[in-house]
């Protein structure tokens, strides 16, 4: 029997650090991992590499994170879209989950507390 196929992850952000921590953490994790360093960047890696989640960076330059989610979810209203952000209170997570983001991750993301969420909708629990 074929071993499953590891999820497909988008991840945007227009720190380099942060998409090399994020990158190395999810692949060690056994995810397949594309990365893009800002929004323009992420929708042409969408037209070539189909993705079962994308997790986006919320404050990017031109547009950010909610806007971007609010483009996939027309393109794609199935796409499953996590916000991320260091700057975070409770109304940007409301807002976010608000216009559909499917859940709101702190940075630095701790994949010990988030791993769960990513085994959800990875379909791996």
């Amino acid at each position: 029997m074929a071993a499953e196929e590891p999820s497909k992850i988008l991840v945007v952000d227009d720190s380099p650090t942060a998409l090399e921590v994020i990158e190395r953490n999810l692949s060690a994790e056994r995810y397949e991992v594309v990365t893009a360093p800002g929004v323009d960047e992420a929708l042409r890696v969408l037209e070539s590499h189909p993705v079962d989640l994308v997790i986006t960076d919320l404050k990017m330059p031109r547009m950010d994170g909610m806007e971007l989610q609010a483009r996939l979810a027309d393109a794609d209203p199935d796409l499953t879209v996590i916000i991320m952000t260091g700057y975070g209170n409770d109304e940007i997570e409301t807002e976010a989950y608000r216009r559909g983001a499917f859940y709101y991750f702190d940075k630095p993301i701790d994949l010990k507390e988030d791993k769960a969420v990513l085994k959800i909708v990875s379909g791996a629990a």
